[in-house]
């Protein structure tokens, strides 16, 4: 990390152009305005509530048993870990990332339904190794959209805002899943979760102004816009 800051010294700064102030309000103005933009959020949001609470129900699933539950813990960590060193520069390249998260998140949830019930326990701890990789890509892919599309003056309160939607959110919905498991069962909770997940993907999936939004050149700088200005998605 201090390497990188070190690089980033002589990084060009980009003026404010006047009409792009303003408070969380306008950020979100932004927001609703763009579909790429509300469903990256959206991504987030289901990514968090549906995936990575879940993690929490890990030593029921396994039964109480603590090396079981390293593994459960420590396979979702190895995909995540294969994502980072050897899928990453391919899914980057993707130039409809909307298609990529959507699927990514219903992969996610396929996934869960198997960790639920598969058997033997070999095959719970494969299912989340992909676990992993499909987390990882959401959150990466879902990060990546903010950066690129918000305008250099409100990318500080957007990238808050999704901080907010993500880690912030993710210990109630810890905290649910838990209640909902207490009621229901730890298996049938992360079966519910896993469906809940692919139905929000396949939601995503219909809307073509989400599916066919192709990801500007990050490399090029983005162009401010005034708060509650509309552009297509």
């Amino acid at each position: 990390m201090i390497a990188v800051l070190l690089r980033l010294r002589g990084a060009a700064l980009h003026p404010v152009a006047a009409g792009t102030r303003g408070g969380t309000r306008a950020a979100l103005e932004h927001i609703r305005a763009r579909i790429a933009l509300r469903y990256a959020y959206l991504s987030c949001a289901v990514l968090t509530a549906f995936g990575l609470a879940s993690l929490a129900l890990a030593p029921a699933l396994a039964d109480g048993d603590p090396a079981r539950t390293g593994w459960l813990l420590g396979a979702a960590g190895a995909g995540s870990l294969v994502y980072a060193l050897l899928l990453s520069p391919f899914v980057n390249g993707v130039a409809r990332m909307g298609r990529a998260l959507s699927l990514a998140l219903a992969w996610m949830g396929g996934w869960m339904l198997v960790a639920a019930w598969g058997e033997p326990f070999g095959l719970r701890v494969a299912a989340m190794f992909m676990f992993g990789l499909a987390t990882s890509l959401a959150m990466v892919g879902s990060t990546g959209m903010v950066q690129v599309l918000a305008p250099p003056a409100m990318r500080g309160r957007m990238m808050g805002l999704f901080g907010v939607v993500g880690f912030g959110s993710q210990p109630l919905a810890a905290f649910v899943a838990g209640l909902l498991a207490d009621r229901i069962g730890a298996r049938h909770a992360l079966a519910l979760s896993g469906m809940a997940a692919i139905a929000c993907a396949l939601r995503m999936l219909c809307r073509r102004e989400w599916t066919t939004a192709r990801m500007p050149d990050a490399a090029a700088p983005s162009a401010p816009a005034a708060p509650g200005q509309r552009a297509s998605g």
